[in-house]
C-alpha cells in the first residue's frame, strides 16, 4: 500500500527518508504458528535451556563482582525473576495448551505487563522496560539471535523498544533515524534521542505489523508521522521539506553568538544538559552559557565505575575543563525508578521509593566516592553540585555537611550546592530550601509527574502532563518569586525548557535561565527572536 501513514509520539525533530531495517528479537510469530511439527517436551526444553543460559550468564557476572554487594543485588533481581515459579508455570501451561515456546513467552509477558499496568504496581524487582528486555533476551537465546549493529548504516530502525545503550550503538553505526512501538517523550531514551539530534518517533501502535525490511519510509519527527512506501509526489514533498529543514538548521549558526534578552532587558541564559560526551561536544559547538545539568548516572557505562573514584574523576574533570571558565552543574547520582536501580530489596512502587538523595543517604559509601571525585574536579572553581529528589530540608543539610567534610579533608574550597525541586513537598518548602541552597533547579519532568499524579513513562496518561495548566504555572511562579527575593539563581530543567511553545510561555512569565538539550540551543534562540 502506497502512502500508508501511521502516527506516534514525536520525540526528536527532523525529517528523514530511507529504507527500513527491523531489529527483531525473535522469529515472526505467524511463521511459528504456521509450523505443524509440535512437541511440548521439545518446547519446554527450549525454554528451560534459554532460562538456564541467562541464569548462568548472570551468575558469572555475580562471581566476577562477588565483593560488591550492590552489583550483586542488580543481577540477583534478574535471576529471581527467571527462577520465579509464576514465570515457569505460566509458560509451561501455555506450552501444554499447544503454544510454541516463543509464542508462550510472548503471551505470558504480555499478560504479565498488562497486569502491572492495570494495578499501578511493580510486581517485579525490575522495572517494566527491563521485563520487556528480559523477554527479548529469552527469545534471542532460543533463536540464537545476536544483534549486528553494523547492518543499520543508512537505515531507519524499526523495533519494539530501545534502551539508551542500544540508541547509542545504533547512532554510532550510522542509522538515519528510528521508530519504536513503545516509549514516551519523557523517558530517558527520548532524552538521549534528542541529544543525538536524530529523527525519532516512539509509541507507534502495532508498528511491527506494518513495516518490513527494506520498505521505504519517511520519518516526520515534527508531527510524529511515519509514511510507509511513499509515492513519487509524497517523496518529492518531503524532500523539499527536508531541504528547508537542513537550510534552517544551517541558519541557526547565525545565532551562535547572539545574546537574547527578555522584554525587561534581562539576559536569557541557555545552559545545556549532558547525558554523554556527544552532548559535551554539542554544548561547545552551540556556545551554551554553561552546563546546567550533568546526569552523572548516565555517564556510568559499567556498573563497577560507580565504585571507582579515579574513573569518575577523569570523566568529571574532562567536562569541567572543557567548559571552563563557564560553570558546570553536576547532579549527584539519581539511581532508582526508571534509571539504574541498585536497590537490594523489592519495591512495589519504585517511582515513590528509594531514589535520588534517599538512596544516596542510605548508601553513603557510594555518595562519598562520587563526592571525592567531584570535589577533586572542582579545583578551578567552576563546578557546582546539585542534590536530586529532595523532600525535606534535613536531606539538604546532611548532604551539605558531607560535602563540607570531604572538601576540608581534600583542602579544596567547597563547591556551590543547589537543590533540585522535583517533589511537591520540596516546592511547598521552597522558602526554607532556598535559605540553605546556593541555587535552585526545577526538574520539571518529575515535578509534573508527582504534581499531576501521572507516570511520565505511561502513554495512557500523557495528556495529564500539561505544563500550561494554571495551577502548575502558579507553582512555578511561587518558586520563582522566592528565588528572586532571596537573590538565588533559578534554572528550569526538563523537556518543557527545550520545547519552543513552553519556553515562550516561561519567558513571558519571567523565567530567565534554562537547561536544555544542547542541539536545541540555537533553534530556541531563533524561536525567541521571531
Amino acid at each position: 500500500m502506497l502512502n500508508h501513514k501511521i502516527t506516534g509520539i514525536a520525540i526528536s525533530k527532523g525529517i528523514v527518508i530511507g529504507k527500513a531495517k527491523r531489529l527483531d528479537f525473535a522469529r515472526n510469530l505467524n511463521e511459528l504458528k504456521a509450523l505443524k511439527v509440535f512437541d511440548p517436551q521439545v518446547e519446554k526444553a527450549k525454554f528451560d535451556l534459554a532460562k538456564n543460559s541467562l541464569i548462568k550468564d548472570s551468575e558469572r557476572i555475580i562471581e566476577k563482582y562477588k565483593h560488591k554487594e550492590k552489583i550483586k543485588s542488580i543481577i540477583e533481581s534478574e535471576i529471581m525473576f527467571l527462577q520465579d515459579e509464576e514465570l515457569t508455570n505460566g509458560i509451561t501451561k501455555l506450552i501444554n495448551n499447544g503454544k510454541r515456546c516463543e509464542i508462550a513467552i510472548e503471551e505470558f509477558f504480555e499478560t504479565y505487563l498488562e497486569l502491572i499496568s492495570n494495578n499501578g504496581n511493580s510486581l517485579s524487582i525490575i522495572k517494566v522496560n527491563d521485563i520487556q528486555f528480559l523477554k527479548h533476551k529469552l527469545i534471542q537465546d532460543i533463536n540464537n539471535v545476536e544483534t549486528d549493529y553494523t547492518t543499520v548504516k543508512d537505515k531507519i530502525i524499526i523495533t519494539s523498544l530501545l534502551d539508551t545503550d542500544e540508541i547509542l550503538k545504533i547512532h554510532e553505526n550510522g542509522a538515519l533515524g528510528f521508530v519504536t512501538e513503545f516509549g514516551s517523550n519523557l523517558s530517558h531514551s527520548s532524552i538521549i534521542s534528542r541529544s543525538l539530534n536524530i529523527p525519532a518517533v516512539f509509541g507507534v501502535n502495532s508498528l511491527l505489523d506494518y513495516i518490513q525490511d527494506n520498505d521505504e519510509i519517511i520519518i516526520d519527527g515534527y508531527l510524529g508521522n511515519i509514511i510507509i512506501n511513499p509515492d513519487r509526489k509524497t517523496k518529492s514533498t518531503y524532500k523539499a521539506k527536508q531541504k528547508l529543514v537542513d537550510e534552517e538548521i544551517k541558519s541557526y549558526q547565525d545565532f551562535k553568538d547572539t545574546h537574547i534578552k527578555s522584554k525587561k532587558g534581562t539576559k536569557i541564559r541557555f545552559y545545556s544538559n549532558i547525558n554523554n560526551m556527544i552532548d559535551l561536544e554539542n554544548t561547545l559547538i552551540n556556545n551554551a552559557d554553561g552546563i546546567g545539568l550533568v546526569r552523572t548516572e548516565n555517564l556510568v557505562h559499567e556498573i563497577e565505575e560507580i565504585f571507582e573514584e579515579d574513573i569518575q574523576y577523569d570523566i568529571y574533570n574532562r567536562i569541567a575543563e572543557s567548559i571552563y571558565p563557564k560553570t558546570v552543574t553536576f547532579r549527584l547520582f539519581d539511581f532508582g525508578y526508571d534509571k539504574l536501580n541498585l536497590n537490594d530489596e523489592k519495591e512495589n512502587n519504585p517511582a515513590l521509593g528509594l531514589r535520588g538523595v534517599r538512596y544516596l543517604l542510605k548508601n553513603k559509601h557510594l555518595l562519598e566516592i562520587q563526592l571525592n571525585a567531584l570535589i577533586r574536579a572542582s579545583v578551578n572553581g567552576n563546578v557546582k553540585l546539585l542534590i536530586p529528589m529532595v523532600t525535606f530540608t534535613e536531606e539538604v543539610n546532611e548532604i551539605k555537611n558531607i560535602i563540607l567534610k570531604i572538601s576540608n579533608e581534600l583542602k579544596i574550597q567547597m563547591p556551590k550546592v543547589g537543590t533540585m525541586i522535583e517533589t511537591p513537598s520540596a516546592a511547598a518548602l521552597i522558602e526554607q530550601i532556598v535559605n540553605i541552597s546556593d541555587f535552585i533547579s526545577i526538574g520539571t519532568n518529575d515535578l509534573m509527574q508527582y504534581y499531576f499524579a501521572a507516570d511520565r513513562n505511561n502513554e495512557h496518561v500523557k495528556e495529564y502532563l500539561d505544563y500550561s495548566n494554571k495551577s502548575f504555572i502558579h507553582l512555578l511562579n511561587r518558586i520563582k518569586k522566592v528565588c528572586v527575593k532571596k537573590e538565588k539563581e533559578l534554572v528550569i530543567c526538563g523537556q518543557i525548557a527545550s520545547d519552543e511553545e513552553s519556553l515562550k510561555l516561561l519567558v513571558n512569565k519571567g523565567f530567565h535561565s534554562f537547561s536544555v538539550v544542547p542541539a536545541r540551543i540555537l533553534f530556541l534562540k531563533k524561536t525567541l527572536l521571531q
